[in-house]
């Protein structure tokens, strides 16, 4: 049976609360809950600070996913997934995988794996967007749009 929207709407901003508690601490709010289908399946949260934005979302296949910018970058190039920015600036040493074999099935264990990277490397990679990409000049513009 599925939940009511108005539930599922509580649920989702409880489980962003429980598990990503952190950023509340570090002065990022929710500034925007929106479901993406009527059945209420596919979500996503866009979270805000002074000087960053976080967007935690759902796709198709039931993962959730975390993704990245700084307020200066996000006009020009939006947002970058968290896994490869960890690997990109150095912090994490194994490319990011998305295959069946190492995905994690529950929701618990998404939420519990994201915020523990996110939690451990948030200012790197904030710090690393900043120095790579000063994105005055469209080759840089170019590249930021692919992705990293």
């Amino acid at each position: 049976m599925k939940n009511a929207p108005e539930h599922e709407f509580r649920r989702i901003q409880e489980e962003i609360k429980r598990h990503f508690n952190f950023l509340f601490e570090r002065g990022f709010r929710i500034v925007s809950v929106i479901f993406i289908d009527p059945q209420m399946e596919f979500w996503e949260i866009t979270m805000l600070s002074k000087d960053s934005l976080i967007k935690i979302y759902n796709d198709d296949k039931g993962e959730i996913m975390l993704a990245i910018s700084t307020l200066r970058l996000y006009a020009n190039v939006g947002f970058f997934d968290l896994h490869e920015l960890a690997y990109f600036s150095g912090k994490v040493k194994k490319a990011p995988r998305r295959d069946t074999k190492n995905f994690l099935k529950t929701e618990e264990q998404q939420f519990e794996r994201l915020s523990n990277l996110l939690k451990t490397h948030i200012d790197d990679v904030i710090v690393w967007l900043d120095q790579t990409y000063d994105c005055k000049d469209e080759l840089c513009k170019a590249a930021a749009k692919q992705g990293i």
